[in-house]
């Protein structure tokens, strides 16, 4: 039988770096009770584990109470775990700050702090609006309404209410206009997954009468930068899968800019820099751009020390180029062999 539906323990202590293991030994060793470290142990067995192995597990600890509740003990474990990776990373992007930022929000509003709630969450808005997260600008909206009610309207007046009536149509429109863009990026690249490129005429009529809806036509929208990376992202699929390798490049070459220019709102999706810079690289390839091409295969190579990213060996700078950058078959959100998603 197969240790795939067993091993997920395994699968996420060997995902952790060496500085994540040893957090989460100080980590348990602070919130384990006196006489524990059960976990250190189960922890440290399952880490020099190349391959998962139960069976192994349970002869080694057999004389401990814990191996006769062997489910259990991983699931503890697993959950002490991800406890502690939820610690160590709370700093670690703008969307972990603003989760934290909205907890406390909600702590200091059951305890009645509403004041302090209040100043705490006009920081998190703040934050929110300068690297544009609307789903934490919806949520907080729930928080000020909560505050306001909660002083029975103490201190609000009509145009308060007005405002905060046209912020929420404001993000209604722009939620609904990354949906409608998302919706039609997915059915062209799940199109051009599964087909290719077009190569006949009733093919390319499909792919046609796809991008003469609504939200593909006209300039790229001005509500987001995320609105605007995937319109982009949309015309440079729709023109590969036409052929149209000139004005792929065009949009890509602009989503480049874009991620350049809007960095902060970006800052916690490296992948999509990688995406846009080695299928740039092919295209450049392919029309003939080929110092151009050079050029985005070394911001490409740079990208892991200037988006904060883990380095591997597929990004290794000193190592040569991955011939699948230049020389695979181009898929508008695959880069070399780690295949980075859109």
């Amino acid at each position: 039988m197969s240790n795939q539906a067993h091993d997920h323990v395994h699968r996420l202590i060997r995902s952790m770096s060496p500085s994540e293991k040893r957090y989460f030994k100080l980590h348990s060793a602070r919130h384990r009770s006196t006489g524990g470290g059960n976990h250190d142990l189960l922890f440290n067995a399952i880490a020099a584990m190349a391959e998962y192995d139960e069976a192994q597990l349970l002869n080694r600890f057999k004389n401990r109470g814990f191996a006769a509740r062997f489910p259990i003990a991983k699931r503890r474990l697993y959950e002490a775990v991800l406890n502690s990776l939820a610690a160590y990373h709370a700093e670690s992007s703008v969307d972990a700050r603003l989760r934290r930022q909205m907890h406390e929000v909600e702590i200091l509003f059951q305890r009645a702090l509403y004041e302090d709630a209040d100043k705490l969450l006009h920081g998190a808005v703040k934050l929110a609006e300068q690297y544009e997260r609307p789903h934490i600008l919806v949520e907080a909206q729930q928080w000020k309404r909560k505050l306001i009610e909660r002083s029975n309207y103490a201190g609000t007046t009509q145009a308060d209410l007005d405002g905060e009536r046209a912020e929420s149509g404001r993000l209604r429109e722009l939620f609904a206009e990354i949906d409608a863009l998302w919706a039609l990026k997915s059915d062209m690249l799940l199109t051009l997954y599964q087909r290719g490129p077009a190569r006949s005429p009733e093919h390319l009529q499909e792919l046609t009468k796809l991008m003469g809806q609504p939200v593909a036509s006209g300039n790229a929208p001005g509500g987001s930068a995320r609105a605007r990376f995937l319109f982009n992202h949309l015309h440079g699929v729709a023109a590969f899968a036409m052929g149209d390798l000139e004005g792929c490049h065009e949009h890509l070459a602009r989503n480049r800019a874009l991620l350049i220019a809007e960095r902060d709102r970006f800052l916690d999706e490296p992948n999509l820099v990688l995406s846009v810079l080695s299928n740039l690289t092919y295209v450049c390839a392919r029309t003939g751009r080929f110092e151009a091409g050079k050029q985005h295969l070394r911001e490409f190579q740079l990208t892991p020390s200037m988006w904060r990213m883990p380095e591997n060996e597929d990004l290794d700078p000193s190592s040569s180029p991955p011939a699948t950058v230049l020389n695979s078959h181009y898929t508008p959100n695959s880069v070399t062999s780690t295949r980075q998603r859109l």
